[in-house]
């Protein structure tokens, strides 16, 4: 059982690798993962990755299939800039970072700050990196800040549901597509 103190020897473990560790994690003094996650503002250099990134997180929604259609491709382009043109209309003056794990991007954040606390417009993860604590230190680190946090989820994405009501999101305004969630 894991103790929730840090050990009484007086030396720190962080950055301490755990061979037991399928995600190549370190854990600190409070057995808490900690990686090397960082942010970096996005530039037009990364629209190639951005692509790729909305491509593989939402290709079960296109039954988009790598050298599928052509006509596949120019879709999931043209719903690629509707989504980024939305995200910027609904989100004006929002920070958009790259996420990066040991200097490779591995995601995307956007986030809107005001004087009412921080809007989540977007967090995505590539596939082969989700589940690993990612996302997890991404939302603790705005959580510094100690503002309201805020997102909009589809209803149909029972992932994006569960992955905030873990963080301690609830929520509260619904519609038959989207549910309003906040974090106190």
């Amino acid at each position: 059982m894991f103790s929730p103190r840090p050990p009484k020897t007086g030396r720190l473990t962080i950055g301490r690798r755990l061979p037991a560790c399928p995600t190549s994690c370190y854990w600190n003094q409070y057995h808490e993962p900690y990686m090397n996650v960082k942010l970096r503002a996005a530039g037009v250099e990364d629209q190639a990755f951005l692509f790729e990134l909305f491509r593989t997180v939402r290709a079960g929604r296109f039954d988009f299939h790598p050298g599928g259609h052509p006509q596949m491709t120019v879709m999931v382009r043209l719903q690629f800039e509707a989504f980024e043109h939305t995200l910027a209309a609904r989100h004006p003056g929002s920070e958009h970072s790259i996420i990066l794990l040991d200097g490779a991007a591995v995601g995307r954040l956007r986030v809107g700050r005001d004087e009412a606390g921080v809007q989540l417009a977007d967090i995505s993860i590539l596939p082969e990196h989700q589940r690993k604590g990612i996302g997890t230190a991404v939302v603790k680190e705005l959580r510094l800040a100690g503002l309201p946090i805020g997102c909009t989820v589809a209803r149909a994405n029972l992932a994006a549901l569960r992955f905030f009501g873990s963080l301690g999101f609830e929520a509260g305004e619904q519609d038959e597509g989207y549910v309003q969630m906040r974090m106190r």
